[in-house]
């Protein structure tokens, strides 16, 4: 996705003030914020995309993109399209009060954010090794698991919650219960006698880390700003390769 005249990126106080961001760090934080300011969606671009707005290399958005997560400022997310990996990212709001009055200017559109983030996060969460006590881990497991399969269960469910923290005590993160709901939805979610065990019971009991090994080949839509207005796909090598994967498929 090219870089037009007309596109933006809005650098807010806070990050320079609070967050002490600066050059890149600063510029690529607010890029990825721009798009998860939410609490519910992620930046899930290219790293190309990225370079493009510091005017950078690919190597140098890698090595920001892991000081930034080193620092507890954005959470990562994998996902894999015909077995070639992409990283999502998702900006981390150090506390309650720098939401105050934001704007979501997202595709050039504003609108007042007025309902805010049910939860504060605070800005030193490692997201390699996510802390229950430090975020909401349970929602962000039940979230995702309501979203690809399609259900309505609860965050705050006993049991639902003593799975999770089961899990956690073993060394499992929140990456490794999105990729068994990953897996687990593309075997089971189109099959009749299998959809019902897209349980939290099921996915996260004592076959957990079964689940997370299985070779299984998780094909997801490639999001629509992927391509642009003429429906030409970003120049992204990797995602050039999982689109020539999908038309021999």
């Amino acid at each position: 996705m090219a870089i037009k005249n007309e596109n933006f990126i809005v650098v807010h106080g806070w990050m320079i003030n609070d967050l002490q961001l600066k050059g890149n760090e600063l510029l690529i934080y607010s890029c990825i914020f721009g798009f998860s300011q939410d609490g519910e969606n992620w930046f899930t671009g290219s790293v190309q995309y990225l370079a493009d707005w510091c005017n950078t290399s690919r190597q140098t958005v890698h090595n920001v993109l892991k000081s930034l997560i080193s620092k507890g400022l954005i959470l990562k997310n994998e996902r894999y399209i015909n077995n070639v990996k992409f990283c999502d990212y998702r900006a981390i709001i150090p506390n309650q009060e720098s939401l105050q009055g934001i704007k979501n200017f997202d595709r050039g559109v504003s609108k007042i954010l007025t309902e805010g983030y049910q939860k504060t996060l605070h800005h030193n969460i490692d997201s390699q090794n996510i802390d229950s006590n430090k975020i909401d881990i349970y929602s962000e497991v039940i979230d995702y698991l309501n979203k690809q399969a399609n259900k309505k269960y609860r965050a705050d469910t006993p049991k639902t919650k003593q799975l999770i923290k089961a899990r956690l005590k073993e060394g499992f993160k929140l990456e490794d219960f999105k990729t068994v709901i990953d897996k687990k939805s593309a075997q089971w979610l189109n099959d009749s006698k299998m959809e019902k065990y897209l349980r939290p019971e099921t996915l996260f009991g004592t076959k957990f880390e079964g689940y997370l090994n299985e070779n299984v080949e998780i094909n997801k839509p490639l999001p629509d700003w992927y391509a642009d207005e003429g429906g030409t796909p970003v120049d992204d090598e990797l995602l050039q390769y999982a689109l020539e994967l999908q038309k021999r498929g």
